[in-house]
């Protein structure tokens, strides 16, 4: 609840100053380093789509990004490893890995991350990193729409 509450507040607000966005971004990056999981999410959704949060294009850092949401989903956070699934898939910073999006999609899925779910329902209607199987592929979508 936390999480949905801060992100309709960054996405609601009008538009933060560049010092601000600096600052929101230095704070999560603190909080990251001191262990909470949950602030290593937000820097690498800051670092990944900095314009979503009132920084500029040119604020885009796909390295930084990856660390950040590899460091969140190691501590078990599993929004950040559907983003970092994601960055797998298409190929955003990394080369394209579909077996290691779908890893990571796997992982979110049954640390009960519906759009992990989902994601992972898609890689296996369409073959991407896994034999297709329309099966288990319904299963997941499934999964994520009783959620």
């Amino acid at each position: 609840m936390k999480k949905i509450i801060l992100a309709l507040a960054l996405f609601g607000s009008v538009a933060f100053s560049e010092t601000e966005f600096q600052s929101l971004r230095k704070q999560f990056e603190q909080k990251c380093e001191a262990g909470d999981f949950e602030a290593c999410s937000y820097a690498g959704a800051i670092y990944k789509n900095p314009t979503l949060f009132g920084g500029n294009a040119s604020d885009r850092d796909y390295k930084k990004a990856l660390y950040y949401f590899k460091k969140a989903c190691d501590g078990n956070d599993y929004v950040a490893c559907s983003d970092l699934g994601a960055m797998y898939h298409g190929g955003k910073g990394v080369k394209k890995d579909y077996k290691k999006a779908v890893e990571l999609f796997d992982k979110a899925c049954d640390g009960g991350y519906t759009d992990g779910c989902n994601n992972l329902g898609y890689m296996y209607a369409n073959g991407k990193g896994v034999k297709m199987d329309m099966t288990r592929a319904m299963g997941y979508a499934r999964r994520a729409c009783d959620a």
